[in-house]
Formats: C-alpha cells, structure tokens, sequence
C-alpha cells in the first residue's frame, strides 16, 4: 500500500486555449481522478473517486439510438425523456492561491516542475520565474503551513 500522498503527476495541458497545468493520478490509492486548473477563473477543479448516484431526465432513444419526438403542451417539437440515475464524481473547487499551492505540494510527485510554477505565476500575474524574494519567502511560509497542517 502507497504511504505516500505524493500520488498524482503534474502535466501541460490548456484550458479554453490557454496555457495551463493538469494532475493525474499515478497510483491506485490516490482518493481523486484529475485536477485541472483555469487559468482565467484561477480555480483549481479537483475531481474525486468518490461518487453518488444522480438522478437526471435525458431523452428516451428508439432501437436506432436516434431522440423520440414528441409535442410539448405548449405545442412546440420536443423530445420523450427518462429518468436515469448516473455516478457523478464529487468536485472540490480551489480558488485560493495558498490552497492551490499547498494542494499541488501535498498530491504532487513533481510540484517543483517549471510547468506548475510558471502557470501559476502568469495565472496570479506574479511575474516571471525566477520569484523576487518576497514572493519565494510568501510560497515558502505557505509550504510550511502546509507541511505543518499534516
């Protein structure tokens, strides 16, 4: 068994066309799928294994798989539709730069890799990687929080 929260890997992807940073997990103990960061909304949307059964209206299809038409009551076209209940994975949405920060360090086998750090940077306009001293003293104090939360 994996002791380690270390159990998911940063990676370059984009989001909306723009530059951004995704986390996969590396290991079947790892308690969530993916995380992906918007690098416009600044959100880091983590997407868990854990899920509940959802119940939703979707439109019935005939044998051909092709949507049954149907008249609403107010007499425009629509569609028959049916109950089914699906998994919906639960999301947790970060939105604060310390607790994306503290997240990635936590989950992340390479959370010192330059894709993270300079989408992070341009995300939160924090300048160009290197940092200036002050902004490599605020990161660190927040890994020592992190680390010290554990």
């Amino acid at each position: 068994m994996n002791t380690s929260l270390a159990n998911m890997a940063v990676y370059a992807a984009k989001w909306n066309e723009k530059p951004s940073f995704r986390m996969m997990s590396i290991h079947k103990d790892c308690p969530y799928n993916e995380a992906i960061f918007d690098p416009e909304q600044k959100i880091l949307a983590v997407i868990s294994k854990d899920s509940k059964d959802k119940p939703m209206m979707m439109p019935r299809l005939s044998d051909k798989g092709d949507i049954i038409p149907t008249k609403r009551a107010d007499g425009n076209q629509g569609w028959q539709e049916q109950r089914v209940v699906i998994p919906a994975y639960y999301e947790y949405y970060l939105e604060d730069i310390n607790d994306i920060v503290a997240f990635v360090q936590r989950f992340a086998v390479n959370h010192d890799s330059k894709v993270f750090s300079d989408i992070l940077h341009s995300a939160f306009e924090l300048g160009t990687y290197p940092h200036t001293e002050e902004q490599v003293t605020e990161i660190k104090e927040n890994i020592k929080k992190a680390k010290e939360k554990k």
